[in-house]
């Protein structure tokens, strides 16, 4: 038997279109050619692919067996157009692009605007949502490549998985939050209060292992019910609106009007929260061209981003202050 990716088109376009004539039409053939062609496929299989009705072609379980197949054969084709899409040069192939809340607010979306800026042809496509999606995204090959979490990826063996600079984060309410009457606020406090941001990874569950509860890795009574959202601009709005936290980066909030209302509350507990991402890609799928471009635009800023923050840490410890705290009983 010989079959041929032609014989499983015919098949599905005459399913389709139910009669001889229309789908002789769509391929390009004569209706007496077409009928030649199923009559010859029939013989090869031995046995009938369409029975005769009123309503036209009805297939026979034969013929479903040629759909099925030609799915499972299809798969493989668009995945070379796919890719054959994502090689092309940065300024004509297009790039799909997922981030995270943290990494989208500090360095991606930014660098969007920069490649667009210099490569104007090049289609891209930014998709914010939980990390934990866009790592598996990642894995099915939708998308090309991922700032995100790298908590889950750097244990698997399936991806390459380069880290970014850490950010410092603040733990954010709005002015007037209970929390802010008390003199001393412990991470036990905020059991009672809804924590608004994305799923925590496993490396923040692990740093909270006395009150894993917090940030909503385990279900307790007493724990408030947490608030999913995977944007830094989600979580400004339902914090300034209600008694729920949010967890933001520092660097994303000086000289923004829109967090003014916010305020930070001084945890010592969690002075170790910091961002955890950077770049995740499916292993044996190198970057595209647009990737590359995309990679090191991103790693400008972050550095950037980086040294602005040291050198905001290094003015706000004063010396005379220093000398305070070191003589104070």
């Amino acid at each position: 038997m010989h079959l041929t990716y032609r014989h499983f088109e015919m098949i599905e376009t005459l399913v389709r279109c139910r009669t001889i004539g229309r789908a002789a039409n769509l391929l390009g053939l004569s209706q007496p050619g077409m009928s030649r062609a199923l009559k010859t496929l029939e013989e090869q299989i031995g046995g009938p692919l369409f029975e005769k009705s009123h309503t036209g072609l009805i297939p026979t379980t034969l013929a479903e067996i040629f759909m099925r197949n030609n799915r499972a054969l299809q798969a493989p084709l668009e995945d070379i157009v796919v890719e054959i899409e994502r090689m092309k040069g940065v300024n004509t192939g297009r790039l799909v692009i997922g981030a995270g809340l943290y990494a989208a607010a500090i360095s991606v979306t930014r660098a969007v605007g920069e490649v667009h800026k210099r490569h104007p042809g090049l289609a891209i496509e930014l998709i914010e949502r939980d990390w934990r999606d866009i790592t598996l995204d990642v894995l099915s090959g939708s998308i090309d490549l991922a700032i995100v979490d790298v908590s889950a990826a750097i244990k698997g063996a399936d991806f390459d998985v380069e880290p970014l600079p850490h950010h410092k984060c603040l733990v954010m309410v709005r002015e007037g939050h209970p929390l802010r009457e008390m003199r001393t606020v412990k991470m036990r406090d905020l059991i009672k209060y809804p924590y608004c941001g994305t799923q925590p990874s496993s490396w923040v569950n692990a740093l909270t292992t006395k009150h894993p509860e917090i940030f909503g890795a385990v279900e307790k009574k007493e724990a408030a019910v947490p608030v999913t959202v995977n944007s830094v601009e989600a979580v400004r709005a339902v914090v300034q609106s209600s008694d729920c936290f949010g967890i933001l980066p520092r660097c994303v909030i000086p000289n923004a009007a829109a967090f003014r209302p916010l305020v930070e509350l001084v945890i010592p507990e969690l002075d170790w929260l910091r961002t955890n991402y950077g770049f995740v890609s499916r292993k044996n799928r190198p970057p595209s061209p647009a990737g590359k471009a995309f990679m090191a635009i991103v790693r400008d800023i972050e550095a950037e981003m980086a040294q602005r923050e040291s050198n905001e840490t290094r003015a706000d410890v004063k010396p005379s202050s220093l000398t305070m705290a070191q003589t104070a009983p």
